[in-house]
């Protein structure tokens, strides 16, 4: 009995002195073996209020398999044994487990005949239990339960202490770990942080990014309150102020024990702003609640504010020229027209557009164009004083304000000094390139009294300068106006034309000269307007160019055409049908899809269309004219040039383009009789159509005369009012089924 006193002895002096949880499990195990001698035991503890760990175990390397009895975790809500014992908080024998009723197999333990299992009681709480296995049934007696339970209340209050100590020590682990992960991101945030820890903020410490902000070295502790020398030549300014260390967002936190926040401030390094940050600060109190200092951060916005102005710019200016664009031309003419309306004053709105620059951007390529806007935008500049505006409203069109030029004469004469230095040659790539302008002009208050009205009759201006030949300037005169009105009006009406069933076609023969018989016919665009009847083609043609509207149009006019010519093949087979495809269409990506569709609908023979597109819109892009071109004569449709001779063809192009017809232009048939020019510029393309294997036809033929001279020299289709004016569909089938007169 005494080795047993000296063992409790020993246990409780053991389990008094270690605080790790482990090495206290295993000394308690051992103890145990002294006083009771067990085959295995184990120590199991409960985790939650209802799972059971085992934490320790002893013996069981040569009884059973300790890896599963290390890892096992049992649910005392459904244990029978474990359960009971843990509920009644008393020990539990079981002097042979095998048919015991409660007793439940387990793998690691397949040896255990005898069990016996104590409670680990803190107070009126059970917080685990010992169990202790023999492999011989009935081993235990009741002294063994007794020392068993003698040194369980030693260990329940030593496991509780030292469970206290792992969760005092994993919290301090926790907080280091916490304080330093703290630390690093002050250290990594790129926000500035300030902590000052005195209520004068006297002392502040600095994170690495605001010690870079304020050109400090790191680690510095100092403060606006107490300038250091390393603080020389910097400041906070804010709306253009420095700030009074009394000012700054971390003391006035630190004095009025409120938070200050969104206070934007510049940083200042010997004159010169560094960058823009937004300050934000909180007191820190102590335990009286008073404040015992502050802290602070600062968010740099330098970029957001560099962005904002960047988005500013580009909001008001034009990317391409640097000028105003559009809405900051407004904003100032707005602005001026309120000053010439409070001093008596006038001032004048220039409308500028390039002449032909479609020309030079199609043929030379958008790069050269966007260069020679660029040149033209500084020409501009070089023009206007001081106080004047320049701006680019888009395209090559441009605006110019002159709030000093209230009357005609000194508008026009700054119209006249444009003019002249864009006449003078530009030079880009090495390439001279020479381009006028068109300019409109309106005046304050005489041509309108608020800005909108100003540019608008300023563009209408520039459109009459256009009309009267380009490359000069027009004032403003109410005429103008509505003219403006009437294309407006018409314009409205061309957009409900094609719903309505205004558009029709007329046709107008083409015919053999050899055989004086219709070769075939040429589809004409007409508009039967509702109250101004037929609209000369010349009148809403160019508009539906300007608008877009013939996107709409010509695929209409593709079928209709198709689908008369396939009816009137019934009774003149192979009749071919001519239609016209304007310079927007011929340009469309769509356009082989539309042919493809009017044929596939119509039933018509591709042979039997002739598509006619004019010389200056084939060489407003020769390359892509050429590739458009092929793709039109894989579907086997017939080409033509019209109005050849009126443009600028090159030669080499005109052998690449895959054409089959080419059309004299009516202007050198007009005089061919009694002009010797006309008739050697006609006879001479006869000639060249020949040599390229491809048909001549001749338009405008009205005379016998004529007739006979294109005959003498060859020319194998011609048109005219000789023949027929273009006529409606019912007038054209009569036409087909009766003889043609020629008066040859």
């Amino acid at each position: 009995m005494d080795t047993t006193a000296e063992v409790l002895r020993a246990a409780t002096l053991d389990l008094t002195r270690t605080l790790d949880v482990n090495v206290l499990l295993d000394k308690l195990l051992q103890h145990l073996a002294q006083l009771v001698p067990y085959d295995t035991a184990n120590i199991m503890l409960l985790e939650d209020d209802s799972k059971l760990a085992v934490r320790a175990i002893r013996g069981y390397e040569r009884w059973g398999d300790p890896v599963i009895t290390r890892q096992s975790v049992f649910d005392v809500r459904t244990h029978p044994i474990l359960g009971a014992l843990l509920t009644g908080r008393r020990s539990i024998v079981i002097r042979e487990t095998r048919g015991h009723p409660g007793w439940l197999r387990h793998e690691g333990a397949d040896h255990v005949r005898n069990w016996m299992g104590v409670p680990l009681l803190a107070g009126d709480r059970a917080i685990g239990l010992y169990a202790v296995d023999k492999s011989e049934p009935g081993f235990f007696t009741s002294e063994h339960v007794q020392l068993t339970e003698a040194i369980a209340p030693h260990a329940a209050i030593a496991i509780q202490n030292a469970r206290l100590f792992e969760q005092l020590h994993k919290s301090e682990e926790r907080l280091t770990r916490q304080v330093s992960e703290f630390q690093t991101l002050l250290d990594v945030l790129p926000i500035g942080i300030g902590i000052a820890r005195d209520a004068e903020c006297r002392f502040v410490a600095a994170n690495p990014h605001l010690a870079r902000l304020l050109g400090l070295p790191p680690g510095t502790n100092s403060s606006f309150s107490t300038r250091g020398p390393e603080l020389e030549g910097v400041q906070l300014v804010h709306a253009g102020r420095a700030l009074s260390p009394a000012d700054m967002p971390m003391q006035r936190a630190a004095a009025e024990g409120r938070d200050v926040v969104d206070v934007e401030m510049d940083v200042v390094r010997d004159g010169r702003a560094v960058a823009t940050i937004i300050g934000y600060a909180a007191p820190l109190f102590d335990e009286a609640k008073k404040p015992r200092g502050a802290i602070g951060a600062s968010l740099d916005i330098t970029e957001r504010k560099r962005a904002e102005e960047t988005v500013r710019s580009l909001a008001y200016h034009d990317t391409l020229t640097g000028l105003p664009n559009r809405l900051l031309f407004q904003d100032r003419l707005t602005l001026a027209v309120a000053q010439a309306h409070r001093h008596h004053k006038g001032l004048a709105v220039l409308f500028l557009d390039v002449d032909r620059f479609k020309v030079i951007n199609d043929s030379l390529g958008h790069s050269v164009g966007d260069r020679l806007i660029r040149e033209v935008a500084g020409r501009l500049r070089s023009c206007v004083r001081e106080g004047d505006t320049v701006a680019r409203l888009g395209g090559d069109e441009f605006t110019l304000l002159l709030p000093d030029a209230g009357h005609a004469v000194d508008a026009a004469k700054i119209a006249k000094k444009v003019l002249e230095v864009i006449r003078t040659a530009f030079e880009i790539d090495r390439r001279e390139l020479f381009v006028t302008c068109s300019i409109g002009i309106s005046l304050y208050p005489d041509d309108g009294r608020d800005a909108e009205t100003l540019v608008k009759n300023a563009d209408a201006a520039m459109y009459r300068a256009k009309e009267q030949g380009r490359d000069l300037y027009q004032l403003y005169t109410p005429a103008l106006n509505a003219t403006a009105l009437e294309r407006l009006a018409l314009e409205s009406s061309l957009r409900k034309a094609l719903a309505h069933d205004e558009l029709l076609l007329h046709y107008q023969p083409i015919l053999d000269v050899a055989t004086d018989r219709i070769h075939g016919l040429e589809a004409l665009l007409r508009w039967r307007h509702p109250e101004l009847g037929l609209v000369s083609p010349a009148e809403f043609i160019p508009l539906a160019e300007v608008t877009g509207l013939i996107l709409n149009i010509g695929p209409w006019v593709l079928r209709t055409a198709c689908a008369q010519a396939r009816a009137w093949q019934l009774r003149q087979p192979g009749l071919r049908i001519a239609v016209n495809l304007s310079a927007r269409q011929f340009q469309e990506s769509g356009l082989v899809g539309h042919v493809t569709e009017a044929l596939a609908e119509t039933g018509l023979e591709p042979r039997c269309l002739q598509l006619e597109i004019t010389e200056s819109s084939a060489m407003q892009n020769a390359q892509a004219a050429i590739q458009t071109l092929r793709e039109l004569k894989a579907l086997g449709v017939g080409l033509s040039i019209d109005d050849f001779g009126t443009g600028y063809s090159s030669l080499s192009y005109l052998k690449r383009f895959p054409i089959d017809t080419l059309k004299i232009d009516q202007s050198f048939i007009r005089d061919i009789e009694t002009d010797p020019d006309d008739a050697a510029i006609a006879s001479a393309i006869i000639a060249l159509a020949h040599t390229l294997k491809l048909e001549v036809v001749a338009e405008g033929v009205e005379t016998p005369g004529q007739l006979e001279f294109l005959a003498r020299h060859g020319c194998d289709l011609t048109q005219g009012y000789l023949f027929s004016r273009p006529v409606p569909t019912a007038e054209c089938a009569e036409r087909l089924a009766a003889p043609v007169r020629t008066a040859r």
